[in-house]
């Protein structure tokens, strides 16, 4: 249950609901149900490379979702991405942002958000490097991830910067470290007598704050 009113809580205390100063009851929120997944993908080629088209509201992760993770709140869009090759792998992203990917949230507004990115196989190991065109308001950066085996396990990281405000180009050569978001991590079990555990660690810099990530979930309540 999603409501699609830009504010579907009234604060307007209500004495017959029990709760003092909040009346949660009124308003959509209780009776609203969105579709927060529709989506059609067709396997089309491009430039006579294979690619997959995806149109519709859908999520979509870069790495270990530092810079991009839209899990949490599906976006309007098309996404366009590779199939079948077996060194590189690259696509993009063009999506609107609407009020209903907040809730509640009475700044939120209508944008555009948009990314693209590209990996390289390098034998166990792959390497994805994306770019964050557009994002929430001003928001911009790139991110670096990458997993594959060492010492028999399987072991991942990324690294995140986003732009403050001001020149593009300038900010993607300064780099900042409170503007700089880190993970690593491992899976240290693998299906061991039913048991898998894995092990992350990260460091986010004081003014990292990307709003389509996973570090960000508006829509988890």
């Amino acid at each position: 249950p999603v409501s699609t009113d830009a504010l579907p809580f009234n604060n307007v205390d209500d004495p017959n609901d029990g709760i003092d100063g909040l009346n949660i009851f009124s308003g959509a929120f209780a009776d609203t149900i969105t579709l927060w997944d529709w989506y059609a993908s067709f396997n089309t080629p491009v430039l006579s490379q294979d690619m997959l088209l995806t149109i519709g509201r859908h999520a979509n992760a870069i790495g270990q979702g530092l810079l991009i993770d839209t899990n949490a709140q599906p976006l309007i869009g098309v996404s366009l991405d590779s199939t079948g090759q077996k060194k590189f792998n690259y696509g993009a992203n063009f999506s609107m942002v609407d009020r209903v990917n907040f809730g509640p949230d009475p700044y939120a507004r209508q944008d555009i958000f948009s990314y693209g990115y590209l990996g390289y196989k390098f034998g166990d190991w792959n390497v994805t490097g994306a770019l964050e065109v557009r994002g929430v308001g001003r928001e911009r950066g790139f991110s670096v991830a990458a997993d594959g085996q060492l010492f028999g396990r399987h072991v991942f990281g990324e690294f995140a910067h986003a732009f403050p405000e001001g020149d593009f180009f300038d900010a993607m050569f300064t780099i900042q470290r409170e503007n700089s978001a880190a993970v690593v991590g491992a899976d240290l079990l693998d299906d061991w007598n039913g048991l898998s555990l894995t092990a992350k660690y990260g460091r986010l810099g004081a003014e990292y704050d990307s709003t389509l990530s996973a570090l960000h979930p508006y829509a988890a309540v």
